[in-house]
């Protein structure tokens, strides 16, 4: 199970539902940044949401996101983090309105041991406090809540990279492919650029 499994938990008044994902992710990472782009038009949407993120992942299942939603009753895709304070407590946080076929800068950064900020066009945005120090499983996925038919419509993923211990940023040298079916991968051709679509 992936760290973003609860992405709109709190918006939903409908019990937990399933989740599926598409993407790649890292084994290890001090951070991980992606340009995304959201579909090129509207989704077809059952129930649920979409999204498209980056995220970092401990082992006690504490995670730091940013990324896009689309919900099933939205007019527009929303820019958010997600993150846990340093009580523990679980947060989402809406941040700006996102067109449809539109690229905008995401990244996940370690600054402590146990923190990690949350960045949307170079602008820190939050911070998320883990229980692991790094390095961390670093994820840049996309995720279908809901319904296994919403529509994915191509959001896409280019500069996929992860940060060393020096906070150097490198591409995405590891396929470690995740493809919930109905939803995939595009192409496969680079580890570091790639859409996701289905079903």
């Amino acid at each position: 199970m992936f760290a973003a499994v609860s992405l709109l938990v709190f918006m939903q008044a409908a019990p937990a539902s399933a989740n599926w994902y598409a993407g790649n992710r890292r084994t290890a990472g001090y951070g991980v940044r992606a340009d995304i782009r959201t579909p090129a038009s509207q989704p077809i949407m059952y129930s649920g949401s979409i999204s498209s993120w980056v995220s970092t992942e401990d082992y006690a299942g504490k995670w730091a996101q940013t990324g896009w939603y689309f919900h099933v009753d939205d007019y527009a895709p929303m820019d958010y983090i997600e993150y846990f304070d340093s009580s523990g407590v679980h947060h989402i946080d809406d941040i700006a309105l996102h067109s449809f076929n539109f690229w905008r800068p995401f990244e996940v950064r370690n600054a402590t041991s146990t923190r990690w900020d949350l960045y949307i066009v170079g602008t820190k945005r939050g911070s998320s406090y883990v229980s692991q120090a790094p390095p961390n499983e670093v994820q840049v996925l996309s995720e279908v809540q809901g319904s296994s038919s919403n529509q994915l419509r191509r959001p896409s993923f280019r500069t996929v990279q992860f940060a060393d211990s020096y906070l150097t940023y490198w591409n995405f040298d590891q396929a470690n492919w995740v493809e919930n079916s109905p939803y995939y991968v595009v192409s496969k051709t680079y580890r570091y650029q790639y859409e996701t679509d289905g079903p």
